[in-house]
């Protein structure tokens, strides 16, 4: 009642442009699993057999039919071309992102076998419909169940089919109800909808704000269920904006009047993405219009300036061709920079691209420190920019890159990038790739002295938690990383903190709720706190989360150290097995006496 109250059709228009714009350019921009010729060719060949099986069958019945004067040509012919179309698109659906989408597909060829026999049964028809389509359908039925467990292991296939059967009657019994009792079918769903903003509440807590709100990265439920003033960009969801237009439309957005007064910010996108690749074209606009307020776990709200409109790069410095396979040497640079790469495909690419797909893109970038990453290049959205350097993974390294002299760019700084992929590739993109590396305006740096007392607080603790995460060692190292304003130690690690004559340790640790939630299986971990003279640990703390509803969570204890204890070692062990013991510091710091009440 709603949509039609409301419809508009210039909008409903509009939605279907954009909406065929996002589809067009899915297949290079969605596509996962970029070794193609090995992977994927078996599951996609028995897809492409049992279609082939599937469609071979309906010629062969459409055929007959027609002979039998049951049928005539055109509508043969219309069978066939709607056959053919649904089981390309099927192809597409199930394989440009070949992981639990394939589902799509199998389901799909069951699907559309059921309902060729339902429609066509009645009449005489060749053995060959019942045979073929029956192999092509058991095929579809036996990949279902078999082939997700290579993509996507953790997927119940056995859940996921009762959740389809079951689907139907749950959705007539809804239609009943609402018929019946449209007044208790709309309170069941108010009540429904509060509880579940009860539960969205308690995991994931923001401010009360006074504003209009948008989101990068995806917390939209988050935003709602807090009762904030959601007013998203065009696209809304940042894994989604990799066209032209649906770029054009988010970047007019954030730089109109009518721009978000706060965004939660933190960088990081899907498939092994570059991280800036999440809406990295807006960057500039939110490093030079909007300042940072507070860090919050992982995320950075950030708040519109007055004093300044949404910022473009400025000052190119560099512009040259680059080849796949070919590298871009950065010159020196203290400002960060921003990268804008123009990636054309060939005309095969062009026909492959609507076939199916072409082969990915990568990015190696190498840092000043000597330390490189590979990410996968969306590379539908370089033409319209990234910040290429310095490297910025996490919130906290987004808000320190907008701060004076605050970025190390001897450590987190970019000295080249390449751009690779595959043997085959260059058969599909042109050759050459045009390159261009601006500065972003200096002058919306902020000053450290002009930011809140907040958030100046969380920057001094997040310096002290980087000199403890940087006493890891050996083997220990690799698993020890900051993670925003905590310390990402997966069991088993040792960290060292030098206590300086302080009487207390206050920390707050936890084992990440992805390490048990789902179909992950960590069967928990224990945290202690050593001293270097004591064989036993003064303190020692294990978690269940699995089992235990009161080890969930960030958790904090209050340890006394007594007299001069020396440097302390942090450590975290397994429960048995190490898988997913993803455990973590939250806070750690020192007391001189008692701060909170027994």
């Amino acid at each position: 009642y709603g949509f039609l109250n409301s419809f508009d059709p210039a909008a409903f228009l509009n939605y279907l442009k954009y909406s065929l714009d996002t589809a067009k350019n899915f297949g290079d921009a969605m596509s996962d699993h970029p070794d193609v010729l090995k992977l994927e060719l078996s599951e996609i060949g028995l897809f492409i057999f049992a279609s082939l099986l599937a469609f071979v069958s309906v010629i062969v019945t459409e055929r007959t039919l027609v002979r039998n004067k049951r049928s005539d040509l055109q509508t043969a012919a219309l069978v066939l071309l709607i056959v053919l179309a649904y089981l390309f698109i099927l192809l597409k659906t199930g394989f440009v992102r070949h992981d639990f989408h394939t589902r799509t597909a199998w389901t799909g060829l069951i699907v559309m076998g059921t309902i060729y026999i339902a429609a066509r049964g009645g009449y005489r028809t060749p053995g060959c419909m019942e045979v073929c389509l029956g192999i092509a359908m058991l095929t579809g039925v036996v990949a279902f169940h078999l082939a997700p467990s290579s993509i996507t292991p953790d997927f119940r296939v056995s859940h996921s089919i009762e959740n389809q059967l079951k689907a139907p009657f749950l959705q007539l019994q809804e239609l009943v109800q609402f018929v019946s009792h449209p007044g208790d079918w709309m309170s069941h769903k108010e009540n429904g909808k509060n509880s579940a903003f009860k539960q969205i509440q308690d995991s994931r807590k923001l401010p009360q704000l006074s504003g209009t709100v948008d989101s990068i990265p995806n917390i939209q439920t988050a935003i709602l269920a807090a009762g904030l003033d959601l007013k998203p960009r065009f696209t809304i969801q940042a894994y989604t904006s990799y066209s032209d237009r649906l770029i054009q439309k988010n970047t007019s957005y954030y730089n109109s009047e009518h721009a978000p007064d706060f965004v939660f910010f933190s960088p990081g996108s899907i498939s092994g993405r570059h991280p800036a690749h999440a809406d990295g074209y807006l960057w500039p606009v939110l490093y030079s219009a909007y300042r940072p307020v507070e860090i919050m776990h992982d995320l950075v709200l950030l708040k519109r300036r007055t004093d300044r409109p949404g910022g473009q790069p400025q000052n190119i410095i560099l512009k040259e061709q680059v080849t796949i396979g070919g590298c871009v040497e950065l010159p020196a640079h203290d400002t960060p920079l921003f990268a804008q790469i123009d990636i054309q495909k060939s005309f095969l690419g062009a026909l492959a691209s609507v076939a199916f797909k072409v082969p990915h893109l990568s990015i190696e970038i190498y840092k000043q420190d000597g330390t490189s990453s590979t990410h996968r290049l969306l590379w539908t959205a370089t033409r319209a920019g990234f910040v290429i350097s310095p490297f910025i993974n996490t919130a906290t390294e987004f808000v320190e890159m907008g701060i004076e002299n605050f970025t190390d760019f001897s450590k987190k700084g970019i000295s080249k990038f390449c751009l690779t992929a595959n043997k085959t590739a260059p058969f599909f993109f042109k050759p050459d790739f045009d390159v261009a590396i601006s500065e972003l305006d200096p002058s919306a740096l902020v000053s450290a002295d002009s930011l809140s007392p907040k958030l100046q607080e969380q920057l001094e603790e997040l310096s002290w938690m980087r000199s403890i995460a940087s006493t890891a060692s050996g083997k220990t190292s690799s698993r020890v990383r900051i993670e925003d304003l905590g310390i990402f130690a997966h069991a088993p690690t040792d960290l060292f903190v030098n206590p300086d004559n302080t009487e207390l340790l206050r920390i707050r640790f936890g084992l990440d709720d992805d390490a048990w939630k789902g179909y992950n299986q960590s069967d928990g971990a224990c945290f202690e706190v050593h001293t270097l003279e004591a064989s036993a640990p003064i303190w020692q703390r294990c978690l269940r989360p699995r089992e235990t509803e009161q080890d969930r969570g960030v958790q904090e204890a209050v340890i006394a150290l007594g007299q001069n204890p020396g440097k302390l070692l942090l450590r975290t062990t397994c429960g048995g097995d190490c898988r997913w013991d993803w455990t973590y510091w939250w806070k750690i710091s020192l007391e001189k006496h008692q701060t909170i009440e027994d």
